[in-house]
């Protein structure tokens, strides 16, 4: 069968984050979080920095600026699947640039992490951690 995985953004609340953790472990395999978070993205100046119409202000943001979201998400949701003896996986994800960062999530509670960012600039960084934590 083949694994269902749902890929989420970030809760602020914990009651919403709670319903979700019920929604997946009656239904799904495992929770990937998070995927970006959104902001106005301003130049230096103030001024919109991506090139094109007024809507293009806001965008998703992504990389080590969002680490410590996806941190936050995984601690949380791990708290709950504990308390709860929820059986899907967590899949850390934002702002995985190092080593150390993999190490930071799989801490938190993310049976695995992924990485994007981190991969397009360090194509290294899959060998880089099964270096630092071969047990990965």
């Amino acid at each position: 069968m083949t694994p269902f995985i749902l890929k989420v953004g970030y809760y602020q609340h914990d009651a919403d984050l709670e319903r979700l953790a019920e929604i997946a472990n009656e239904y799904a395999d495992s929770v990937s979080g998070i995927n970006t978070l959104q902001g106005e993205i301003r130049n230096g100046q103030g001024e919109q920095a991506l090139p094109g119409s007024p809507a293009r202000l806001r965008s998703g943001v992504c990389g080590a600026g969002i680490k410590w979201a996806g941190l936050d998400f995984v601690r949380r949701l791990n708290a709950i699947r504990e308390k709860r003896g929820f059986k899907f996986s967590i899949e850390g994800v934002g702002g995985v640039l190092t080593a150390e960062d993999y190490k930071e999530y799989r801490t938190a509670g993310a049976d695995s992490v992924m990485t994007a960012t981190g991969a397009m600039w360090n194509p290294y960084l899959a060998k880089e951690i099964k270096e630092a934590y071969p047990d990965a």
